[in-house]
């Protein structure tokens, strides 16, 4: 009988710890939606990106991926709030080298680049082209570096905000170049291309302007890869208008706050690479000048290490400033 007790006693107590509520570390995950953090505005080349993941990883996750716009201070306000974000993967970052490895060498932010984040993949490689509106009087880089001499101060350039790449890569330009173009910073990059599109703006270095130079409504001078685009195989890398050893690369990754649980790093980064590897993922990507490139977790830490030092270089041997 006491045996029999004994038996009971230990059938119910196991019955009783089946049916009681898991606790959120041993649910599957995600039990809710995820929210994806684009640092800028809709509309901006981050924004596309930001979009063409978060649509493919819900469908991936069974849950939603809604992406929560946050723009403003040249991508570090979105940036920020991840970091300070629960480690629980409810919280990701659509982040660029820009306001990870660029930023804090510009500006006072309230981020660790190195500390701050749990990487989890890349998402892919852009670089950006120098586009003009077709009213500016210059046919080619030689031909828009002497009109800004000749009437300097008059020509403009806008970018995604003070510490963007696009302002970087501006004042790379204006540096080897000797060009003489006025910032006017935006919140993001859709704004300043709108103005770019309607003549309120000169010119601007951005892969967001693509569609509009293929439309015909930008004129491209060159772009800052170290090989053409296939998709203007007629315009000029920098290097070749005449700005030699320009060569400026932009990537976007996937970041959660520091402290990720190991397995759900694995759970996203296997999510990640699955959908980098689609077809049409590969092609939304493209359309926007990205090309799609999966990753470890590593290789994301160590692409924020290389190009805080080589773009920390520039910005010394610039002397770009914030205004």
């Amino acid at each position: 009988m006491t045996h029999r007790r004994t038996t009971l006693a230990v059938l119910i107590a196991l019955a009783m710890l089946l049916s009681a509520p898991r606790s959120d570390a041993q649910q599957t995950y995600p039990t809710k939606p995820v929210k994806y953090v684009v640092p800028f505005p809709p509309g901006a080349t981050s924004d596309h990106v930001g979009r063409i993941v978060a649509a493919k990883l819900g469908e991936a996750l069974g849950q939603p991926v809604v992406v929560d716009n946050r723009g403003g201070a040249g991508g570090t306000i979105g940036t920020d709030m991840v970091a300070k974000s629960a480690p629980d993967g409810y919280t990701l970052l659509s982040a660029t080298s820009a306001f990870v490895a660029v930023a804090p060498q510009l500006m006072p932010v309230k981020y660790d680049p190195f500390k701050d984040f749990q990487p989890i993949s890349l998402i892919g490689d852009t670089y950006s082209v120098l586009a003009v509106h077709p009213s500016v009087k210059a046919t080619t880089v030689q031909e828009l570096v002497a009109l800004s001499k000749r009437e300097p101060g008059t020509l403009n350039y806008g970018t995604a905000g003070n510490g963007s790449a696009t302002h970087l890569f501006a004042e790379l330009f204006k540096t080897l170049s000797g060009a003489d173009l006025v910032h006017v910073p935006y919140k993001g990059s859709a704004a300043a291309v709108t103005d770019l599109v309607a003549g309120r703006l000169h010119a601007m270095f951005d892969p967001a302007a693509l569609p509009h130079i293929q439309s015909g409504k930008l004129r491209a001078l060159a772009v800052t890869s170290p090989v053409r685009w296939p998709a203007l195989p007629n315009v000029p890398t920098l290097a070749e208008a005449g700005v030699p050893g320009f060569t400026a690369r932009l990537w976007f990754a996937m970041l959660a706050p520091a402290g990720l649980p190991p397995h759900l790093v694995k759970v996203l980064n296997g999510h990640m690479v699955t959908i980098l590897a689609r077809s049409d993922v590969v092609e939304a990507l493209g359309r926007v000048g990205i090309k799609a490139e999966s990753s470890t977790p590593e290789v994301v830490t160590q692409r924020i290490r290389e190009d805080h030092a080589v773009f920390g270089r520039i910005i010394r041997a610039a002397a770009i400033k914030i205004d």
